[in-house]
């Protein structure tokens, strides 16, 4: 999912899911259907070794209760036989081209902004402004390649990272009644450039006990959308993020030149996985390991059985990894628009049904 520069960096999805009354059943299920608008009684979250753990009599969540990345397994309450994970992986700095959507080759990091900004566009206008050789263009040359020593990574992974867990607490009104926790990364580790994420990077999540509307917008009260009781919604908010195309910009204008490519974009790292029960020690080594040596293990997405995504209510195969390469974009992420008003719903696509994210 993309974040626009010069945007408001706060996105609100449907996270997890609500059964249908009838769970063994399966069936497509939809935060706004009739049959969920029931509540699961009040859940007290309890700490359980290396997680949070809250127990519905419809589904099951557990969390790291460690600084960790954030990590979300849910299962069904009387089917504990596949667990459902989404694992935030991190958040990657991009270039926007001739594309709006994100695009692997086109990181905004120093190799990239070198060979594509450079090469294509800065250089020739500034041959043409300078004189080849001039001292004019050697020194602005000289300016520009310690300006790319200076960039920081595009790709910030959130394994590198110590998140502080604010506990689950609990919150009631007269409209809804929810446990409020969030995660909030207070440490970047072995990525210099990269310390200015520190307290700004944030994921606030609200556990639902009573079917609520949310209103994000208190200016456009005709958008809202249902969160049921039982599902978990995130807030992912990034503040004061330094984007690398500002330092080029300054220096374009510093040096009076004007060039087609100067927007970037922020996009968040988010997998889906399914595994058998048997394999949740997997998960418990993953969130050990990391907590321990701040790099990325993938025991999770090695034991994933999951096969098919539903988003915007089409299929997409899943059971290769094609990370390395282009990105095939989703329709219905091309639909957003750059206030976030369109919902993507994604689902774990099962055949019988599919579960909700």
């Amino acid at each position: 999912m993309k974040i626009g520069k010069n945007k408001i960096l706060a996105l609100s999805l449907a996270l997890l899911i609500t059964l249908p009354m009838a769970a063994m059943s399966l069936p497509k299920v939809n935060a706004d259907d009739s049959e969920l608008n029931v509540e699961v009684g009040p859940v007290e979250p309890v700490k359980e070794g290396l997680w949070y753990k809250f127990e519905t009599p419809l589904i099951t969540l557990i969390f790291p209760a460690m600084g960790t990345k954030p990590m979300f397994l849910w299962w069904y309450t009387n089917d504990n036989t596949t667990i459902y994970v989404v694992k935030f992986k991190g958040v990657i700095e991009y270039l926007i081209l001739d594309k709006l959507y994100y695009r692997k080759r086109f990181h905004a990091d120093n190799e990239t902004i070198n060979s594509i900004l450079w090469s294509n566009y800065i250089e020739p206008k500034l041959r043409f402004r300078y004189g080849y050789g001039n001292w004019r263009y050697n020194w602005a040359v000289n300016q520009f390649l310690g300006l790319l020593l200076g960039l920081h990574r595009a790709f910030l992974p959130f394994s590198a990272c110590n998140w502080t867990l604010t506990p689950p607490e609990p919150v009631v009104d007269s409209e809804s009644s929810y446990w409020s926790f969030s995660f909030t990364l207070t440490k970047v580790y072995g990525h210099p450039g990269l310390e200015f994420a520190e307290n700004n990077i944030e994921i606030r999540c609200r556990f639902y006990n009573t079917t609520t509307t949310e209103v994000p917008d208190e200016d456009n009260p005709d958008y809202n959308y249902t969160v049921a009781a039982g599902q978990l919604k995130f807030d992912f908010v990034v503040h004061k993020w330094e984007w690398n195309i500002d330092k080029i910009n300054r220096f374009l204008s510093d040096n009076g030149i004007e060039i087609p490519v100067n927007r970037t974009g922020l996009a968040l790292w988010v997998n889906m996985a399914s595994i058998k029960i048997e394999n949740l020690t997997c998960a418990q080594n993953e969130v050990q390991y990391e907590a321990q040596h701040r790099v990325e293990a993938e025991e999770i997405e090695r034991n994933s059985e999951m096969q098919n995504a539903m988003i915007g209510g089409e299929y997409y195969a899943v059971n290769q990894n094609e990370t390395s390469q282009d990105e095939k974009p989703v329709q219905a992420t091309l639909q957003l628009t750059e206030r976030f008003r369109e919902r993507i719903r994604a689902y774990f696509a099962c055949g019988v049904g599919n579960i909700p994210v």
